[in-house]
């Protein structure tokens, strides 16, 4: 069987194959930017009062929605939804402050941005050029 991979690659018919080297463009410098966002700090989405808004569901299917009769499940649930916007409002007033949450690994965005403005990130300058390959020469 004769050798023909020799032959093919000196062909110049194939040089058009080559791939590109750009494979993608650019739009933003990989950079940090020198501040976080504050908006989305403490958005509770966390569902609160979950056990006890089911009992007092439970309750009422039992009792076929009357209101009189699950007055003491009411309550708990009322107390409960009291305590968790006590804690959020508390947890608001500690990120206005700057503090660290208790039971949270994230630094407040307050924190972060005094950080990053100690030690900010100088400006990156790219130039994209398409390189070409050498051995790749049209005629």
């Amino acid at each position: 069987m004769p050798k023909l991979t020799d032959t093919m690659c000196k062909a110049e018919k194939f040089t058009h194959y080559l791939p590109n080297t750009l494979k993608y463009k650019i739009l933003l410098p990989p950079v940090l930017k020198n501040s976080v966002s504050t908006k989305k700090d403490l958005r509770s989405n966390k569902p609160v009062c979950v056990k006890e808004i089911a009992v007092l569901m439970a309750c009422l299917k039992k009792e076929e929605f009357k209101n009189n009769t699950c007055v003491k499940e009411y309550l708990k649930f009322n107390e409960c939804v009291e305590e968790s916007t006590e804690e959020l409002a508390k947890m608001r007033e500690a990120q206005r402050k700057g503090l660290q949450i208790e039971g949270s690994n994230k630094f407040p965005a307050i924190q972060v941005n005094k950080t990053l403005r100690r030690f900010p990130q100088k400006p990156a300058v790219f130039e994209l050029t398409k390189r070409q390959n050498p051995e790749h020469k049209k005629k």
